[in-house]
């Protein structure tokens, strides 16, 4: 989509991100990385349980290929998404959004979002409840959007980048990439929603989301 170019101009690292997951680097070879989510009760997890970034993904890709004692860079593309998603390799929503809103905010000058996203203000002496060394894996889409540390936003034309729409009760996060006279562009992580499931952009009219109480459009309150 031509929205991402200005994308690229006001928040080029956040871009990047972007690009990365919906393009995969595996040499001569790029693929769009799929949805994986955890299956708690099921005791069934994923390499960085979906929660991992575009490098994360690309190194678990490898090791897994190792193992099966593939050459991963022989592979087409339709190969190594297979060998992804048989070895539960790729990102869901949150995971997603967290990376993203988490480079975004760093643009804006902030440190990024784990401190404020699970210490709100007046609890900043309270002990971190997540892994320093993956902050993401406590980001559920609930939480990314919830009242504790989100505003909603009204107006359709007050709608920015890093806008979060808030869908299915919490279960479901998209990001706002940019915004059109009739339509906001965003991206985000599907097993159903996206085309052939996994990283995707999607365009809503503003005349569906004006219509659809549903549908929430959130804004961290740092911002």
């Amino acid at each position: 989509m031509d929205s991402l170019k200005r994308l690229s101009k006001l928040y080029p690292k956040t871009y990047k991100l972007l690009q990365s997951y919906l393009n995969l680097d595996f040499g001569k070879v790029k693929v769009r990385c799929p949805y994986w989510i955890n299956k708690i009760n099921k005791g069934i997890r994923g390499p960085f349980s979906g929660k991992g970034t575009p490098g994360q993904i690309i190194k678990s890709a490898y090791s897994s290929a190792k193992r099966e004692g593939i050459d991963i860079d022989k592979l087409k593309s339709y190969e190594i998404t297979k060998l992804l998603k048989r070895n539960r390799i790729g990102v869901d929503c949150s995971g997603f959004a967290y990376h993203v809103l988490d480079t975004l905010d760093r643009e804006k000058g902030g440190n990024g979002i784990a401190d404020d996203l699970f210490l709100p203000a007046g609890r900043q002496a309270a002990k971190p409840r997540f892994p320093a060394w993956n902050p993401a894996w406590r980001a559920s889409a609930d939480l990314l959007t919830s009242e504790i540390v989100t505003k909603v936003i009204m107006l359709l034309n007050d709608v920015k980048v890093g806008d979060m729409i808030r869908t299915e009760n919490g279960r479901h996060i998209y990001v706002t990439v940019d915004v059109s006279k009739k339509n906001i562009i965003c991206s985000h992580s599907s097993s159903l929603l996206a085309r052939d499931g996994g990283v995707n952009l999607q365009a809503f009219s503003k005349d569906h989301l004006k219509n659809n109480d549903k549908i929430s459009i959130r804004r961290f309150k740092w911002w």
